[in-house]
């Protein structure tokens, strides 16, 4: 929801080992081009003024050693940014990294609960390469700026919990931080 909290959550079916491991919680996995929004599109419309009918050039290009490749080894041309993002296209999302700033792009995708180390400083980013990985969860939930019209509160399972007579001992306060402009998360 809006608020963070989770309304239904799917660790895995079997459960052979007890507290084994939740694979919506506890896998981390390299998430690919499902990071492009959030350390590419979101920071360049959001800092930098793109729009999504922008140009990119889609050609091959030699980042100071790094040369990545779309697959098939296709290259469009001029192509828009919302081209770029509808058909997941590699090099124009790496030239727009490279412009946005890897510093810049990770401090906005921290802001939505994307977890990186100090090693996680190189253009792979925008390809979603990066060493430790997201869960599943994490990654659901740094979307959430796109439907909350720029606001992001991290995930949570417990509401509430009270004690047989009624008091309250916990409850879960809402705190949605507004991370991007409403016309950048509509964009």
């Amino acid at each position: 929801t809006a608020s963070g909290a989770v309304l239904c959550i799917v660790g895995g079916r079997e459960y052979t080992v007890q507290r084994g491991l939740n694979r919506a919680t506890q896998m981390q996995r390299q998430p690919g081009s499902a990071l492009k929004p959030l350390a590419v599109f979101a920071p360049a419309i959001e800092y930098l003024d793109y729009q999504t009918t922008s140009l990119l050039l889609d050609a091959p290009e030699d980042f100071l050693g790094y040369t990545p490749r779309n697959a098939g080894d296709h290259y469009r041309g001029w192509i828009t940014l919302r081209d770029t993002a509808a058909y997941s296209v590699n090099l124009p999302a790496v030239k727009l990294l490279n412009e946005v700033g890897v510093n810049r792009a990770k401090q906005y995708a921290a802001t939505v609960g994307i977890p990186f180390t100090d090693k996680d400083n190189n253009l792979s980013l925008a390809l979603g390469g990066f060493t430790t990985g997201v869960s599943p969860l994490e990654l659901a939930a740094s979307y959430m700026p796109f439907a909350s019209g720029g606001f992001y509160d991290a995930p949570g399972t417990v509401a509430r919990i009270e004690s047989p007579d009624g008091t309250v001992r916990y409850e879960r306060k809402e705190t949605p931080n507004n991370v991007l402009s409403e016309q950048t998360a509509f964009l």
